[in-house]
């Protein structure tokens, strides 16, 4: 954005005159009203639960006496360079000009938290060509009912913006006058405000109650931004109301070398000020400067990728413009001394892909391995065959098999997936009975075994009557021995690893299945025991591909939720990109849906499923 430009001549005339401006030992003159963070849909990564939200605001609310802990809040950003408006809450299609949506609604457990914690809201809109009247009506039809709001911004570079009109169309007095009476005409003591970096974008006359917002950045050094803000915006729009958004990367320079930034430059623009003001730290940078979000996390943008036909040189160009940052990648690419050099160049965590207990080639070989169902059947359904957990002989084959991937791919990280016992998890559908679900494994080396840890002879002799009888007599047992296969196999596997390469990174595919879904199947099935396993990786990565298994977009943030609840590790989920084993297509709007909610806190980001699989007109969507 240009900002911070039209003030330098009055500035250098300003360093000839003596300069009032001053930041050591600033006491804070009594006029910050409010203070908080602004929120928008393009700033900080993962976008935090409501909760950190609070935190964070509150956190630097607490740097000034007196003030309101507040929120600028945007629930409509410009779509696309055609000038649509685009609201984060559904509305419906295609009935207003310039106006799109989204298909759920973003912001309704915000509200409803701050409503509960006393944080004051402003919704904002970047109205594009859209009709503001009608955006002021769609917002506060839908939010008005929450204590929280407490007015209404309209951002004027955005404001009828175009190629032409880059800084968006100044706002005149009539349009001003008229939004203003527009919002008090829901609550009297709404306030509207207008923000722009350039004052000639703001109505000429008409001030009303509205608070007049500067987003001015690009600064000489500090004197110069005390010196735009105060006199250049303050002194002009005395005596409304003037707000302020800091802490912009451009000037990352001038407010890092401050202990506390927030504070100090707060503390500064309220001593040159006769009236009210309102500081604000844009959320680009607020895992810099606020405590609570510090945690937050850096976002990870992953994709899985099996193999690639063409340039590699091209392949990393499309990851760079899709801001990936780790490739989750098959042992075929991971062998590739190009693929592995670009990695490294582009600076792109590299993990390799390890199946364990799905190795048809083995089993090939060795059809005795076959894990056995509870009816007797082998472990095998359409492509999906499954070796017995309990096979040593197969566990000390992929030992050695990872170590020798290892060394030969050096990779970052390992991806172990297929660690749990059978089933084709991917068309096990919501309606399904627990009953109806495969169980292994019951072949005679189990049995065996499990009857020696139990110190007690079992006269059932075939799988099946196994079954019945370990579930009537010893079910807690088994499902604990079942769980303990899968662990023990972890923890073999990474201690293998760290030996090889001691800071080797690990990555466990995780079924998506809660802890009530199918009566627990996750550990009586799948003998995946989530605390456990997570005492052995740094992440565990839940394949939530709704698409395939007819479940709703918000589903994923209920996996990503209930799995870090649960245990104290990072939570990284993986989301399908187009159709499997469904006619249905995945459009771009269901794609967007799902992307938005493997980022809801305490997500750590997302993994596509898979490069392969993303469509152009998706790529174009992840490249911009």
């Amino acid at each position: 954005m240009k900002k911070g430009l039209l003030t330098g001549i009055i500035f250098l005339l300003l360093i000839n005159c003596g300069n009032p401006y001053k930041f050591t030992n600033v006491q804070q003159k009594n006029n910050i009203r409010c203070s908080g963070a602004r929120s928008s849909a393009y700033g900080i990564r993962p976008f935090p639960a409501p909760r950190i939200w609070s935190r964070g605001i509150e956190e630097i609310n607490q740097n000034f006496k007196g003030s309101q802990a507040v929120a600028l809040w945007i629930v409509g950003t410009m779509a696309n360079q055609e000038g649509a408006c685009n609201l984060e809450f559904p509305v419906e299609k295609g009935r207003y000009k310039n106006i799109t949506s989204l298909n759920f609604d973003k912001h309704e457990k915000y509200l409803a938290h701050f409503d509960t914690t006393g944080i004051k809201v402003y919704l904002q809109i970047e109205p594009a060509m859209a009709d503001v009247d009608t955006l002021i009506k769609l917002v506060l039809e839908r939010y008005r009912y929450h204590p929280c709001v407490i007015g209404f911004g309209v951002d004027g570079e955005w404001h009828q913006y175009s190629r032409k009109n880059d800084w968006g169309v100044p706002i005149d007095d009539e349009s001003a006058e008229r939004w203003e009476k527009l919002i008090k005409s829901y609550n009297q003591n709404y306030q509207l405000f207008l923000k722009h970096w350039d004052r000639r974008w703001m109505p000429k006359t008409y001030r009303g109650d509205i608070i007049f917002v500067s987003d001015s950045q690009m600064f000489k050094n500090k004197n110069h931004m005390l010196q735009e803000f105060i006199d250049y915006w303050g002194s002009y729009f005395y005596p409304n109301t003037v707000f302020y958004q800091l802490g912009y990367q451009a000037d990352i320079q001038l407010w890092s070398s401050f202990e506390n930034p927030v504070a100090e430059w707060g503390k500064s623009l309220a001593n040159g000020h006769r009236q009210n003001i309102g500081i604000f730290w844009v959320d680009f940078t607020l895992k810099e400067t606020v405590p609570a979000l510090k945690n937050n996390g850096d976002l990870i943008i992953g994709t899985k990728i099996y193999t690639h036909k063409g340039e590699l040189s091209q392949l990393f160009t499309d990851f760079e413009k899709a801001h990936i940052n780790l490739l989750i990648a098959s042992e075929e690419l991971n062998k590739k001394p190009e693929f592995r050099q670009l990695s490294a160049e582009k600076n792109l965590k590299r993990f390799l892909i390890f199946p364990v207990f799905y190795d048809p080639a083995y089993l090939k070989d060795h059809p005795e391995a076959f894990a056995i169902q509870k009816n007797g059947d082998n472990a095998k359904e359409e492509w999906v065959e499954f070796v017995c957990p309990s096979n040593q002989d197969f566990r000390l084959y992929k030992i050695n098999q990872l170590k020798e991937m290892i060394k030969a791919c050096q990779p970052d990280g390992i991806s172990i997936d297929f660690i749990r016992h059978f089933v084709f998890w991917e068309k096990i559908y919501p309606d399904r009975v627990p009953e109806s679900l495969p169980n292994t494994c019951f072949c005679e080396n189990c049995r065996k075994k499990f009857q020696d840890q139990m110190k007690t002879e079992i006269t059932a002799n075939s799988p099946e009557s196994f079954y019945h009888w370990v579930y009537s007599q010893k079910q807690e047992e088994w499902i604990n021995w079942k769980s303990d296969l899968i662990t023990s196999m972890v923890q073999e596997l990474v201690a293998a690893a760290k030996e090889i390469k001691p800071d080797i990174l690990i990555n466990l595919h995780i079924v998506p299945w809660r802890k009530a879904d199918f009566g627990n199947a996750r550990e009586l099935v799948l003998g995946q025991n989530l605390k456990e396993l997570a005492k052995y990786c740094d992440y565990l990565s839940p394949m939530t591909y709704a698409h395939m298994i007819g479940q709703s977009p918000d589903w994923i943030s209920s996996i990503v939720q209930e799995m870090a609840d649960e245990t104290e590790c990072k939570i990284l989920p993986s989301f399908q990109v187009s159709r499997c084993y469904r006619e249905e297509e995945i459009d771009i709007n269901l794609f967007q849906q799902y992307r938005h909610y493997t980022l809801q806190y305490p997500s750590s980001g997302f993994v596509y499923w898979s490069w392969e699989r993303l469509s152009e007109e998706q790529k174009k969507i992840i490249m911009r």
